[in-house]
């Protein structure tokens, strides 16, 4: 699902307008990515919880280089949904192959 799509259905289920609607996602986006920069945390009630981590540095190898070489220590995101929405897609009927 994108985004556009994300913002009919708010703007329908809302009663707003399209444009009001892709405001409000920005703006959502702009305050969980101040909230994550700031606290390293956010937990969505029904959701799940977007988390920051420190990856630590460390070597790997290149092999066009033919040696190792050092990766510097990194921030990431994480997700971590909550039970309910983890036993719910454990228990959606996965795709017929096609043949």
């Amino acid at each position: 699902m994108r985004t556009t799509h994300i913002q009919r259905l708010l703007a329908k289920r809302c009663r707003i307008t399209n444009a009001e609607a892709g405001l409000v996602l920005a703006e959502l986006g702009d305050i969980m990515a101040d909230a994550l920069a700031a606290d390293g945390r956010i937990q969505l009630k029904g959701l799940g919880t977007f988390q920051v981590r420190l990856r630590p540095p460390r070597y790997r190898y290149a092999p066009s280089l033919s040696r190792s070489v050092e990766c510097p220590a990194r921030w990431y995101t994480t997700f971590r949904p909550v039970p309910a929405l983890t036993r719910t897609l454990r228990n959606k009927p996965l795709p017929e192959p096609d043949e």
